[in-house]
């Protein structure tokens, strides 16, 4: 349940933090890959590589993670209504864990994790034709005590992210560590204005709505 959470939390940082822009609508594709790993980790290295495809309609975006060695995870974010959903399909079991931000946010706090503290560092640097700017966020997390975000951020893609509610646009490429000694970066590899389908961002028939509380209370032992 913990490594769950864990994934969860991971997976809201990554998405509020990537794309919620009222101008943009449109796909961006981001590729991750471990720039860190421990010793007896690094022959997975390759495997451990995933791809993650966001759609952006205004306040809508849907997140789709794919990887060999995880499971595909897809998170649909609806800023107005300051929900998460994430879709699941374990075994033909599909099941849609409805978040509302502000709990996970709270309950983030409980387990110890800071706002970001935000140091921009005055450069700038271009990314497939977006004009970037360096900014270090600085966290903390029972986990990791202090640790330090990296990120790229192009004002030309708003960014209305009620986690990172203060970065004056998108992050288009970030370093993140996991856990000590495991480091991830991700960084954008294509940026497309298009027309995105509403349908998108619906959950799809035959996955059964749940919370996370209902996941805690299924749990063995509970």
């Amino acid at each position: 349940m913990k490594n769950f959470r864990s994934l969860l939390t991971i997976s809201l940082i990554l998405l509020v933090s990537l794309i919620q822009a009222q101008k943009f609508e449109g796909k961006i594709a981001f590729k991750t890959e471990f720039t860190e790993l421990p010793a007896e980790m690094e022959s997975m290295k390759a495997m451990m590589e995933m791809t993650i495809t966001t759609y952006v309609k205004g306040n809508l975006s849907r997140s789709e993670t794919k990887g060999m060695m995880t499971p595909e995870i897809v998170n649909i974010m609806d800023l107005d209504k300051k929900v998460m959903t994430t879709l699941m399909d374990q075994g033909g079991k599909k099941t849609a864990i409805v978040t509302q931000i502000d709990d996970m946010q709270q309950q983030m706090k409980k387990e110890g994790m800071s706002e970001p503290q935000y140091k921009e560092t005055g450069e700038t640097k271009t990314i497939l034709g977006y004009n970037c700017h360096h900014v270090i966020a600085t966290m903390t997390s029972p986990e990791l005590g202090e640790m330090k975000i990296d990120m790229w951020y192009t004002k030309e893609i708003v960014n209305h992210s009620p986690e990172y509610s203060e970065l004056q646009g998108m992050p288009i490429e970030t370093t993140i560590p996991i856990q000590p000694g495991m480091v991830m970066h991700m960084v954008a590899t294509e940026i497309s204005k298009e027309t995105v389908d509403a349908s998108k961002f619906q959950i799809p028939a035959g996955y059964e709505i749940s919370t996370m509380d209902d996941i805690q209370k299924s749990m063995p032992g509970k």
